[in-house]
């Protein structure tokens, strides 16, 4: 009877340590990797804080731009891809004011990694220049993501976080972005669109 009882607290205890070992592993799948999957590429261009960061820092981060172009009173830098594209950094009163960075991979992740850190986009638009993309603006996080395939990135605008009226008047006017698609229909609020 004695060895029935040992045997029996042993698996007794084997269970309780293979169920341990579970619920550890499911603590670190379920909150380990939302902070994961929260986590979102660096580049140089990400690490420009529009409204913070000085004409230097942009230079000291991007180096000599390839050119400088004055519109309105602002400054803006273009930095040039071997392939034609421009990646531009639009500096007012010394400070960032914001910048586009063309993506060329999944470097800078895809549309997921975004909803997952600053949940959906506050905006839809687009950009009539190039109507195969949909962008995605994250007014409060001072973001917004172009996609090819809606989860894709081509570009990315980076701005000081704003409300929707002074993003419509300045930031998406500077980008030619608009609410409108190409073939003339207006998107649906996000509101329509998430349910919220």
């Amino acid at each position: 009877m004695k060895i029935d009882m040992k045997k029996s607290n042993n698996l007794l205890l084997l269970a309780v340590i293979v169920f341990v070992i579970f619920m550890l592993f499911s603590a670190f799948i379920i909150f380990g990797s939302k902070s994961f999957l929260s986590k979102l590429p660096e580049s140089s261009f990400s690490k420009l804080e529009p409204g913070v960061s000085s004409e230097v820092d942009v230079k000291t981060s991007l180096g000599e731009p390839d050119s400088i172009k004055n519109i309105d009173g602002k400054t803006e830098y273009v930095y040039e891809e071997p392939n034609g594209f421009q990646n531009t950094v639009l500096i007012e009163k010394d400070k960032v004011k914001s910048s586009q960075e063309n993506v060329f991979s999944n470097d800078m992740g895809f549309l997921s990694n975004y909803k997952n850190k600053y949940g959906n986009p506050d905006l839809v638009m687009y950009e009539p220049a190039d109507e195969h993309l949909t962008w995605h603006i994250f007014l409060k996080a001072g973001i917004g993501v172009a996609t090819f395939n809606e989860y894709e990135i081509a570009k990315i605008i980076y701005f000081k976080p704003q409300n929707q009226n002074e993003f419509l008047e300045t930031t998406a006017q500077k980008y030619g972005l608009t609410q409108t698609k190409t073939d003339g229909k207006e998107e649906p609020h996000v509101e329509e669109v998430f349910g919220e």
